[in-house]
């Protein structure tokens, strides 16, 4: 009958137990409806050590407010008295580099015993203590009344002290450098209510919003040029930048909000993590990242933001497998294009487009165009002979960007017009003058790509 609620009727005789009954009643109802919601709702809200004491071996708090794991909801010292400070050095083991912090309150007991109403006594067991607080009339201001209000039994607990009977938060972990100086573990996250409680998890998030800025610039430059079709690299590095982009707004909203919880925050990192997998080759298995963990915060993002970080600091290059040859026009039909040792093995292809009818290029150019090296173009005209070959090909090799308003030819490296154009480094083109006006390009597919 722990938590019934009190029937309420006229004529009962009433006592203490009733409002305490109807109290219990009211607080398991509140803490029951907001587990339903969310079993993780409880932590730190606001938090502050003062670090004077902290350096001379002293741990006492400036602030702090939130909810403990039992539903209690305190606001130090607004509301509520600070916790005693406390000498921790003796109890700081010299082997050791870092202790435990907890913040605890004595739980409450259904057999009574939770408040020391006498104000002389001890009260170190106690959930509450008793303290007399001259009140006004709320409605006129006048009237003064002393009442007993009560007040949290709040204290500060190290290491391996017992925290039986006790609810309690993990509120930090004292760190001991090698010179003897004493700090708050900055690693360290404690359960927490909002993110904003956590500088260590605000400051996760700066940085990787940062990593993510940098990374969708970087993508960007690849993309500035935009092709009819497009290679399977170009597709990877769109389809990374979308998600890149999708996550940048949601993480700065959580940045800029600073009040919501960590476990929606945990749940963005591993929405983010996977997708980033999609496009990483290092072999992180998103499927084995741990379930969301409210008293080891550290381990459980350390994790996931490590992971994303190394995937985002992979570069996607786009892998350039076709170059285009720059074609100088020496006169109104004769052009050149200058090549290097290590081009004369790729693929060649003669990129052409113009104010002329499609099937009249296809069927009639690769017979009115004369390839050769520069130094026999001119011999090869006036010969009348075709010199090195093409054919016209309907679809390119996969690695050469296409253009659908051009004509793609492939100039065939074989015979002794070919050899020349190897031994020279260079390639020309004598067009017919019914084909002036057609403009072209030459395009290398490079091999071993």
């Amino acid at each position: 009958m722990k938590y019934q609620k009190v029937v309420w009727y006229e004529g009962m005789k009433l006592d203490p137990h009733h409002f305490q009954q109807a109290d219990r009643y009211n607080q398991y109802y509140i803490n029951s409806r907001i587990g339903l919601l969310n079993p993780n709702y409880w932590g730190l809200n606001d938090f502050q050590v003062d670090a004077a004491a902290l350096a001379g071996g002293l741990f006492g708090l400036i602030k702090c407010s939130g909810v403990m794991p039992d539903g209690f909801m305190f606001n130090m010292p607004e509301n509520d008295p600070l916790p005693k400070v406390r000498n921790f050095e003796e109890l700081f083991s010299a082997t050791s580099e870092k202790m435990d912090v907890y913040l605890t309150i004595p739980v409450e007991h259904e057999s009574g015993n939770n408040c020391q109403i006498d104000e002389s006594v001890n009260y170190n067991n106690t959930r509450f203590y008793l303290q007399n607080y001259e009140v006004l009339d709320f409605n006129s201001g006048t009237n003064l009344r002393s009442i007993g209000v009560t007040r949290p039994n709040f204290q500060i607990r190290f290491g391996d002290e017992s925290l039986e009977d006790f609810s309690s938060i993990k509120i930090g972990e004292i760190a001991r450098s090698s010179d003897g100086k004493f700090t708050m573990d900055k690693n360290y996250i404690s359960p927490s209510l909002t993110i904003s409680a956590s500088s260590s998890l605000m400051n996760m998030i700066r940085e990787l919003l940062g990593n993510l800025v940098s990374k969708s610039k970087e993508l960007r430059n690849q993309t500035t040029i935009v092709k009819p079709e497009l290679s399977i690299t170009q597709v990877e590095i769109l389809l990374m930048l979308q998600t890149v982009n999708n996550f940048i707004p949601l993480l700065n909203y959580f940045y800029a909000s600073k009040h919501l919880h960590p476990e929606n925050l945990y749940i963005l990192l591993l929405n983010l993590a996977g997708q980033l997998s999609t496009f990483s080759n290092l072999g992180i298995k998103t499927s084995e990242y741990p379930s969301y963990n409210h008293k080891h915060l550290y381990e459980i993002f350390r994790q996931v933001n490590d992971d994303i970080n190394a995937m985002l600091q992979v570069e996607k290059t786009l892998e350039r497998k076709d170059i285009i040859i720059p074609l100088r026009k020496q006169a109104e039909t004769l052009y050149i294009g200058q090549l290097t040792s290590n081009q004369v093995q790729a693929q060649f292809f003669l990129a052409v487009a113009g104010d002329m009818p499609e099937k009249k290029i296809i069927a009639e150019l690769p017979k009115n165009i004369k390839i050769a090296a520069y130094e026999e173009i001119f011999a090869v005209n006036q010969a009348g002979i075709q010199g090195v070959t093409v054919e016209y090909i309907a679809r390119l090799p996969s690695g050469v960007a296409v253009n659908e308003k051009t004509h793609y030819f492939r100039i065939n490296k074989e015979g002794r017009f070919w050899d020349k154009v190897i031994a020279k480094n260079n390639i020309a083109f004598f067009l017919a003058s019914e084909f002036k006006m057609l403009k072209m390009e030459l395009v290398l597919l490079l091999s071993g790509n």
